[in-house]
C-alpha cells in the first residue's frame, strides 16, 4: 500500500469518531494511530492541576435530537456530530421555536454549511443547523432530547519518541480534539503519522525526534505541565502541523524569536524547493494561533513554529470534509517536512585549514583554471573559504549566497576530502 493509500485509509476509518477535549472519540482516535506510530498514550484525570488550568470532565454523548412539532426528527447527532455544540448539558423538555432558536447556531454566508461550535468551559447547550434548515423551521414547540454525561474522567494525551546520536530534540505536535472535519482536524495527526514512519528509516540520526498528540489548548498546557522543563533544555525546533491539505496555500508562522534556527530552516526550504504549488506566505508570531501561544508562553518560550494553510470558508463547517481535502497536497506537506528534517541532520559547521589568508585552491584542484568565468561552483567555492571559520553553517551560507543547500553540503564535503576544509561541528 502506498503513501496516498494509507492517507485514505486513515482518513476513512478517523473520520467518522465523536472528538473532543476528551472522551472514547479522542482514544479511538490515538488507538487507530498508533497502528502507523507507536503512541505512548497516558489519561490525566479530571482535576489535575497542569499549570494555572485544572483537567475537565470528561464529555459523553448517549443521544442528542431536536424534533419538529410534526415528530419528524429536525437534527440528530448520530447524524452528523456537528449538530452538537461542544459539551453541551443534558436537557429533556419542550421548546418553542423563540426558545429553541436561543440554542441554535448557524452560518448565514454559507447556507448549505453546519457550524463547528464548542462550550468548555461554560455549562450550557445548543444544536448546530445549516441556514437554510434554519429558515424552514415552522411555529411549534419542539422536543428536546439532549442525553449527555459530564463526569470525572480523564483527558487523553500521547507521544512518541525516536532516539538520536544527541539527546537534542526535533518536536512535531498535532490535535486530535475536533469532530468530523477534514483540513482543520485530521490532516494534522495523519501527516504526523506518515512523517513519523519516514524518519524513522534516516539511518544515524543525528537529532531525537518527538511527536506529540494532543487536544488543542488544555492539551498542550498538561504537556508542557509534564515536560515543559525538560524541553526548554533539549528542544532544538519543533513544528505544530494544523490545516495542511488546502490546495491553495500553506503559510509558515514563526516561533517569538524570529532568529531561532526551526524558523530559518523552514524559511529557506518554502523559499528555495519547489516541493509544492501552493501560495506560500510568511507570518511572524501573533498571539492568535492557540498551541504557539502555550509552547512560546511565558516561562518557555520554545522554538516552536507551525505549519497551516491560509483561512478559508469551509473553516469549522460541515464543508470542511473529503471532497475539499487534498490527499496529494498531504503528501506535498509531508514532502516539505521530511525536507526541514534533512536539513536538521545535515546542517554542520566546518572550518578552513587555512588559518590566514584563502588558500590557493588551484594547489587542490578546485579552482576552474580558467580565468573569468563565474559561475555557482566558483561563486560557491568563494563563499566556503571565506565563511568557513568555525561560526557559519552550511545553512547560513546557502542563505547568505542564495546557492543551493545541498549544492554547498556536497561541495563542503569535497573540500573536506582535498583537506580544505574540516567539520567541526557535526
Amino acid at each position: 500500500m502506498n503513501e496516498l493509500e494509507t492517507i485514505e485509509l486513515l482518513f476513512d476509518k478517523l473520520w467518522p469518531l465523536d472528538r473532543s477535549i476528551t472522551g472514547d472519540g479522542v482514544r479511538k482516535t490515538h488507538k487507530i494511530l498508533s497502528k502507523l506510530i507507536p503512541l505512548n498514550t497516558i489519561e490525566i484525570p479530571t482535576g489535575t492541576k497542569v499549570l494555572d488550568w485544572t483537567i475537565p470532565k470528561e464529555w459523553k454523548v448517549n443521544e442528542a435530537k431536536v424534533f419538529n412539532p410534526d415528530g419528524s426528527v429536525l437534527l440528530d447527532f448520530n447524524e452528523n456530530n456537528l449538530r452538537l455544540v461542544g459539551y453541551s448539558k443534558s436537557f429533556k423538555g419542550k421548546l418553542s421555536k423563540n426558545k429553541l432558536i436561543e440554542h441554535l447556531h448557524y452560518r448565514s454566508d454559507i447556507p448549505d454549511a453546519i457550524p463547528y461550535v464548542t462550550s468548555y468551559y461554560k455549562e450550557n447547550f445548543g444544536f448546530c443547523l445549516t441556514y437554510n434548515e434554519f429558515q424552514s423551521l415552522k411555529d411549534g414547540d419542539y422536543k428536546v432530547v439532549l442525553d449527555t454525561e459530564l463526569f470525572d474522567g480523564s483527558l487523553t494525551l500521547s507521544d512518541c519518541i525516536i532516539k538520536g546520536e544527541s539527546d537534542e530534540e526535533i518536536m512535531f505536535s498535532s490535535y486530535t480534539c475536533h469532530p468530523s472535519m477534514a483540513i482543520n482536524e485530521l490532516s494534522g495527526p495523519i501527516c504526523l503519522s506518515i512523517l513519523y514512519n519516514r524518519i524513522r528509516k534516516i539511518k544515524n540520526r543525528k537529532y531525537t525526534y518527538r511527536f506529540i498528540l494532543c487536544p488543542e489548548t488544555i492539551g498542550s498546557v498538561a504537556y508542557l505541565h509534564l515536560h515543559g522543563d525538560y524541553l526548554k533544555s533539549h528542544l532544538k525546533g519543533g513544528l505544530i502541523l494544523d490545516r495542511l491539505g488546502n490546495k491553495e496555500s500553506l503559510v509558515y508562522h514563526s516561533s517569538i524569536d524570529r532568529e531561532e534556527l526551526v524558523n530559518r530552516v523552514c524559511k529557506y526550504v518554502l523559499n528555495n524547493y519547489e516541493l509544492t504549488d501552493q501560495n506560500i506566505s510568511f507570518r511572524d508570531f501573533t498571539i492568535g494561533e492557540s498551541d504557539d501561544r502555550q509552547y512560546n508562553s511565558i516561562g518557555y518560550r520554545l522554538p516552536v513554529g507551525s505549519l497551516f494553510c491560509e483561512d478559508y470558508n469551509e473553516y469549522h463547517t460541515s464543508l470542511d470534509n473529503k471532497k475539499l481535502i487534498s490527499f496529494d497536497h498531504l503528501v506535498k506537506a509531508i514532502n516539505i517536512l521530511e525536507k526541514i528534517v534533512k536539513i536538521f541532520e545535515t546542517d554542520c559547521i566546518y572550518q578552513n585549514s587555512i588559518i590566514k589568508g584563502e588558500p590557493f585552491l588551484s594547489k587542490y584542484n578546485l579552482h576552474n583554471t580558467l580565468g573569468g568565468i563565474t559561475d555557482d561552483y566558483l561563486k560557491a567555492l568563494k563563499y566556503l573559504v571565506f565563511y568557513c571559520d568555525g561560526s557559519n553553517s552550511i545553512l547560513d551560507l546557502a542563505i547568505k549566497s542564495g546557492l543551493n543547500f545541498d549544492y554547498l553540503k556536497d561541495l563542503a564535503e569535497e573540500m573536506c576530502q582535498k583537506s580544505v576544509l574540516k567539520r567541526i561541528i557535526k
